[in-house]
């Protein structure tokens, strides 16, 4: 959603300003319910990862007006966009994330040295890149595999001062 927040608001009307109705349909083209949905705004309200519009004041008395339209702040951006793509992000998500294809939940679990967090957030990588060719075709606003690459060079760069002299990162794409 963030991502979609990004491209939509970038086109440069309204202030940058998008409809929600348009966040939350073109979310529910990809599958996402609507309760998903509504958990993710309220997610990205409270993060401040987007201004809502009409304001909303905490000191007004009595019922707020609705939001209808969201724009991505400083901070979405650089989540989706600098925070994404980084080890560490990816490392700390895979506590959150199910794994659906069974080769990879089987080998992915609980580790401790950095070694260890660089294999692993490699095997999540590589789901992560399997996972996404099966959604190939579709008109997704976020696109992984840029953000793939991104990850695989910070992977190999990490590996290079942490175990020198190993291999690195094996591009599968």
């Amino acid at each position: 959603m963030l991502r979609l927040l990004s491209r939509v608001g970038r086109s440069g009307r309204d202030e940058g300003y998008v409809p929600i109705e348009e966040i939350l349909r073109s979310a529910q083209a990809f599958g996402f319910q609507p309760a998903q949905l509504d958990y993710a705004v309220q997610r990205m309200l409270g993060g401040s990862l987007a201004d809502p519009y009409p304001r909303q004041s905490p000191a007004r008395e009595g019922p707020s007006e609705p939001v209808t339209h969201l724009r991505l702040t400083t901070i979405g951006a650089y989540a989706v966009d600098r925070l994404v793509p980084t080890f560490s992000y990816l490392d700390a998500m895979i506590v959150d994330t199910p794994i659906v294809l069974m080769p990879y939940r089987e080998q992915i679990g609980d580790v401790r040295t950095i070694g260890e967090r660089l294999a692993r957030t490699e095997l999540f990588v590589n789901y992560l890149d399997e996972a996404w060719s099966l959604l190939e075709g579709s008109e997704f606003p976020f696109l992984w595999p840029g953000v793939s690459a991104q990850v695989k060079e910070q992977l190999n760069q990490i590996r290079a001062r942490v175990e020198p002299g190993r291999l690195p990162f094996p591009d599968r794409t």
